[in-house]
C-alpha cells in the first residue's frame, strides 16, 4: 500500500512490486527478494525506519536507515525470507517509513511445503488387535 503524496495533484511514494511471489520453498529454505523503493513525488523523502510483520522476513535496514531518496528517485530494498518448519501460505509485510510522515508496504508471499522423509518406507507391525 503507498502512501499519497502531501498534495494530491502529486505523484505517489511506495513499493513496485506491491507483491512479490517467491512460489514453492521447502521447510528451512532461504529465498532472497527485492523491493523497489519509488519516490515519484515532488520532494525528498528520508527514510526513518523499515519494519517487517515476521521475523522469518530480513531486510537490510541499517544500510537504508537515514538514507535520502530523491524525487524521481527509487532505492533497491534487498530481503531474505525463512520458511522455517511451518506448512502453507506464508504472507509477510515490509513496511518502510519516512521522516515525512509517508509509509508504503509490500507483501511477499510464499508457499512453504513439508519436506520430510520416512525410512524405512514400510513398516510391519505384525499383528495389531483391535
Amino acid at each position: 500500500m503507498a502512501s499519497p503524496a502531501s498534495d494530491p495533484s502529486e505523484a505517489w511514494i511506495g513499493f513496485r512490486p506491491e507483491r512479490v511471489t517467491l512460489g514453492e520453498l521447502p521447510w528451512n529454505s532461504s529465498q532472497p527478494f527485492t523491493l523497489t523503493f519509488v519516490n515519484a513525488s515532488a520532494a525528498d523523502i528520508t527514510i526513518s525506519d523499515i519494519r517487517t510483520s515476521c521475523n522469518c522476513t530480513v531486510v537490510s535496514r541499517d544500510a537504508l536507515l537515514g538514507r535520502i531518496v530523491p524525487r524521481g528517485g527509487t532505492v533497491e530494498v534487498s530481503g531474505s525470507f525463512e520458511a522455517g518448519d511451518r506448512g502453507g501460505v506464508s504472507r509477510q509485510r515490509v513496511t518502510l517509513f519516512c521522516s515525512e510522515g509517508f509509509t508504503a508496504s509490500a507483501t511477499v508471499e510464499a508457499i512453504i511445503t513439508e519436506t520430510y522423509h520416512v525410512y524405512p518406507r514400510v513398516v510391519d507391525f505384525g499383528e495389531v488387535e483391535i
